[in-house]
């Protein structure tokens, strides 16, 4: 089979990457058991600050969740999940923000995926209700 494929549109802006996991919203509303495998500070492609967070899902499937770093609510919820997680988060943010998403890295705990209806489309939450089990070794396949 010789055939001539035309993809030069996508030359410009092609950079090799990991492919990317499915976001929080390919999961039914449920309660679940995590484990955070990745954590990073990055920005979307707008410019927005996020969190993203890669999820190992009842030890199978692996999901992202991003807290986007845009209002208050963001930063509040951040921090809260932090707490619970048992990572105190205080101001100054710029300091201990990044030093909070460092630690989350091999984190379990148990979380419930849930949907609400918002003007213009559906928003995934996800509620992180306790730590559970200790911190385990950090998986090298979870890397951003």
């Amino acid at each position: 089979m010789n055939e001539n494929y035309d993809f030069s549109e996508f030359d410009k802006e092609f950079k090799p990457q990991q492919g990317i996991r499915p976001a929080l919203d390919t999961l039914p509303a449920h309660a679940y058991d995590f484990e955070i495998l990745a954590a990073a500070l990055t920005r979307a492609q707008n410019g927005d600050a996020i969190c993203n967070l890669g999820l190992k899902v009842n030890g199978a499937a692996v999901v992202q969740h991003t807290y986007w770093l845009t209002r208050q609510i963001g930063f509040d919820r951040l921090g809260y999940d932090c707490g619970v997680l048992g990572i105190e988060v205080a101001a100054p943010l710029s300091r201990n923000i990044p030093a909070a998403v460092k630690r989350l890295p091999g984190l379990k705990f148990k979380g419930t995926k849930t949907s609400r209806p918002g003007k213009d489309k559906t928003y995934h939450d996800l509620n992180i209700t306790m730590r559970t089990g200790g911190k385990s070794m950090p998986s090298d396949t979870g890397a951003f």
